[in-house]
């Protein structure tokens, strides 16, 4: 993809979402022009926002109500709230406002709150660019030298995060979305903010009243967190949480050494040296900021039209073979059965990616209405900031949506289940060679595609699954049967024992959840032989074997899937995606836990790959 926003642009026309992308790319990256106004836009917001205390411009009439909506709308960052539009769940036509808890690091994850390393790190981060915004505001004579003391930038750091950290407390609370009027929403928040001047001024309309409805996520956050917080200095608290809060994520669009500064709390976080050049720091804000423009582009230039026609050969013949393999479970009772065949019935997949990405005229009119200065990179992530909130507006004001993803970026390498919308996804990434393609034998597929695509749909019926309904809504009791339930804990703890078993050198301990993702794996794997012998058998005929390799299709099934999960590792992926299961798990325990595998390849008793303690999942 860098490759791709590097190379010259080849629609170039005023709406071209093509020319908007590769130009945000090539300002981004003009590392001479961000030097040189190092800290300087950033600063401008900032006295935009009322000032800051830190600089001896904070303006005594600053104002919170006016500064968070600014923030919010004018800037498009998050700070104690976050706002969207979805469409009603009785009415696809009507749109309902939710509004969520928010506001804490962009960078550090909420549960990093509460360990103190993390903590530490956070803190010497946030003094850092706090430093750095102080020293250039009297180096370019934005402000006079008014003696900042360390006392000043240690108030700064602390307002902070004691607002952040009790933010990401709550965010462990209960997350039920409470349907209520803005009226009542200003009590909750002992009126600090005022809802209804802070919707109108967000989606830049007067209709919105105290009567206006809005659901809201765990209501009781801002009215604990208020209380907590000291009177007599609450409002200067206020103050410098919002600073921060602006200056977090755009410090990103700064001079190299505010990078350096992400850079280096990356290591603290990670214990990792993360070299990112600014390139990487570009390609990721472009992900996250211009997700659908990137998908267009990644599908136009790279994606194979057949693999998205074809596909389906290898999804319906996983879902057969789940289907076919539910009469065979001995764990299950008929009851359970009948249930999983009909969740199953309603499962959708949702493969590459949804038909108006590929429509290139399309992408350029839902880009329409957004600018790009190919030389200011500062200037423009607030415009996609400002560009992204109007499509918030859109949506609220018109009653009208933008189309519908596929959940997750087409054009990286992601396939899963989304239990809640009891939905199998496989983005455009996913369906390339060597994962899959049309022109690919079709045991390799079956072994690659096929065993993630097993382990997927398998998490719709099993110990996950089984939580939530054939819609996907989460169950206050299992639809398992108590019998079904019984019966499956033997399996589930005969594969507990075996994968934490003390005399194992691996010091990892399995969880439920650790568990019941490497069951997922096994059965996927399953699965995936059992689809390839079903399309083999519905088509009559015997697909050729690879040659001079010297092994038969079934062979070759098990080893595609070993191989799919086998790269050098990168730090830098480890750094940007936590992974659960690891790769070892997917291949050799899931593996070593197969019959099959066992008798392909003629395994001893004794061998590593044939496990004695073979939990028969299935």
């Amino acid at each position: 993809m860098m490759d791709l926003l590097d190379s010259p642009i080849s629609d170039a026309h005023d709406a071209s979402y093509e020319r908007k992308l590769k130009q945000y790319f090539q300002a981004c990256n003009n590392m001479f022009d961000r030097d040189t106004k190092r800290g300087a836009p950033l600063l401008k917001i900032i006295s935009e926002l009322g000032g800051w205390k830190l600089l001896g411009n904070w303006k005594q009439d600053w104002n919170f109500n006016d500064a968070l909506k600014k923030v919010q709308a004018d800037f498009g960052i998050e700070a104690l709230y976050s706002i969207k539009v979805r469409k009603d769940y009785f009415s696809s036509e009507k749109a309902d406002v939710e509004i969520f808890q928010s506001g804490t690091s962009e960078i550090m994850g909420v549960d990093m709150y509460l360990d103190k390393r993390f903590q530490n790190a956070y803190k010497t981060f946030i003094r850092k660019v706090g430093n750095l915004l102080v020293n250039d505001a009297i180096t370019m004579n934005i402000t006079q030298d008014n003696g900042t003391t360390e006392s000043d930038l240690d108030e700064f750091v602390n307002d902070t995060f004691t607002i952040e950290s009790r933010l990401a407390k709550f965010a462990f609370y209960n997350t039920d979305n409470f349907l209520t009027n803005l009226t009542a929403l200003n009590a909750e928040s002992h009126c600090l903010i005022d809802w209804v001047q802070q919707l109108n001024y967000f989606f830049g309309t007067t209709n919105i009243t105290g009567a206006t409805e809005a659901k809201f996520q765990n209501k009781d956050f801002l009215s604990d967190m208020i209380t907590s917080l000291p009177a007599q200095h609450m409002r200067r608290m206020l103050h410098n949480y919002l600073i921060w809060r602006v200056a977090e994520p755009y410090g990103l669009g700064l001079s190299w050494d505010y990078m350096q500064t992400v850079k280096s709390f990356g290591k603290q976080l990670t214990s990792i040296l993360v070299h990112l050049d600014s390139r990487y720091f570009c390609i990721l804000t472009a992900e996250n900021k211009l997700e659908d423009a990137m998908s267009a582009l990644y599908v136009h230039h790279f994606f194979n039209e057949e693999n998205k026609r074809t596909v389906h050969e290898i999804t319906d013949n996983i879902k057969l073979a789940l289907q076919s393999q539910l009469e065979k479970t001995p764990w299950m009772d008929a009851t359970t059965k009948q249930y999983a065949k009909e969740k199953l019935d309603k499962t959708i997949f949702r493969m590459g990616y949804p038909d108006w990405i590929g429509n290139q005229t399309y992408v350029d009119v839902m880009y329409s209405d957004l600018t790009i200065n190919a030389s200011d990179h500062f200037d423009n992530l607030i415009s996609i900031n400002r560009f992204l909130v109007r499509c918030k507006r859109y949506e609220f004001n018109n009653q009208r949506f933008w189309p519908e993803d596929f959940l997750f970026s087409d054009f990286i390498t992601t396939l899963g289940p989304l239990i809640e919308e009891n939905i199998v996804f496989a983005s455009a990434g996913v369906l390339q060679y060597p994962i899959y393609s049309s022109k690919q034998p079709h045991f390799a597929s079956f072994g690659s595609l096929g065993a993630i695509l097993g382990r997927a749909i398998h998490h719709m019926i099993g110990d996950i699954g089984k939580d939530f309904d054939r819609q996907g809504h989460q169950l206050s009791e299992t639809w398992w049967s108590d019998a079904s339930v019984t019966a499956y804990e033997k399996v589930r703890t005969c594969l507990t024992d075996f994968c934490n078993d003390a005399t194992k050198t691996d010091v990892r301990r399995y969880g439920r959840q650790d568990i019941a993702d490497l069951t997922a794996w096994i059965n996927g794997v399953r699965l995936a032989l059992i689809g390839y012998k079903d399309w083999v058998k519905s088509r009559g005929i015997v697909e050729k074997v690879l040659p001079g390799i010297g092994l038969n299709n079934e062979q070759m099934i098990l080893l595609a899937h070993a191989q799919t999960f086998c790269y050098v590792k990168d730090d830098i992926p480890d750094w940007l995606r936590f992974s659960d299961i690891q790769n070892d798990d997917r291949v050799n325990k899931a593996l070593g836990q197969l019959k099959e595998f066992s008798k392909a390849f003629n395994c001893k008793p004794e061998a590593k790959m044939n496990h004695k303690g073979n939990c028969g999942y299935y």
